[in-house]
């Protein structure tokens, strides 16, 4: 981080970073500050991007049982499964 002067030390302009961050979170919450409308090619590239998230997470939910059961058809395949009176 590039610091702004040398007259502050580095930890005050941490702080001061901190503090601007913190009053630009409050005007937000306050309504103060409102985000930037988009343009329509940019909600268009939203909307796909969000679609394709969405395709993701479903085939995600279909793989995810399977991948369970894999893993604990693989964990039983490696447990000992011995008697005791068979073991060394």
């Amino acid at each position: 981080m590039k610091r702004e002067s040398k007259a502050y030390s580095f930890k005050e302009q941490q702080e001061e970073i901190q503090l601007r961050k913190e009053l630009e979170e409050k005007k937000k919450k306050a309504g103060l500050i409102k985000a930037p409308e988009l343009s329509e090619k940019q909600k268009e590239v939203m909307r796909v991007e969000l679609e394709k998230e969405a395709a993701i997470r479903m085939k995600l939910m279909k793989v995810s049982p399977m991948c369970v059961v894999t893993k604990d058809l693989y964990e039983m395949s490696t447990l000992d499964w011995a008697p005791p009176s068979c073991r060394n």
